[in-house]
């Protein structure tokens, strides 16, 4: 949570427009930044399933106060979310609104995407894009 605000400090010291932001353990397609810039949203992830594909848990939520896991299946391959994380794209009006990473249980991420809503943004994501390497090395 604190590297995370940090970054956004440091992205906010520059004069970038777009702060692009992928986990550790997640792997991109080539184009999956030019693919996030063209849907132009303030804020657009990259959908990832964290059950290998099976589309039923992933890296997008709705509920703000009692998140759950969307169907994915059945999304467009565009659609508003409330939570997500993991592989984002976000403009810089955003994070120059104040959002910043807190402590939640299940994560910074909905804090962080709590505080984007309450700031008047919207929130998507892709579909088809990332995927989540889970498994054991």
């Amino acid at each position: 949570m604190r590297l995370r605000n940090k970054v956004i400090d440091y992205f906010l010291s520059t004069d970038c427009e777009y702060l692009f932001s992928i986990d550790s353990d997640v792997i991109v397609n080539l184009d999956c930044l030019k693919k996030l810039l063209d849907v132009d949203k303030d804020m657009v992830s990259a959908l990832i399933y964290n059950d290998y594909g099976r589309g039923n848990i992933g890296n997008v939520m709705v509920g703000l106060d009692k998140p759950k896991h969307l169907g994915f299946k059945e999304q467009k391959e565009i659609f508003e979310c409330d939570i997500t994380g993991a592989c984002f794209l976000i403009k810089r009006r955003v994070l120059e609104a104040g959002c910043k990473y807190g402590y939640h249980v299940y994560g910074e991420d909905i804090p962080f995407c709590r505080e984007v809503k309450k700031q008047g943004f919207k929130i998507f994501s892709r579909k088809d894009l990332a995927i989540h390497e889970m498994r054991t090395m």
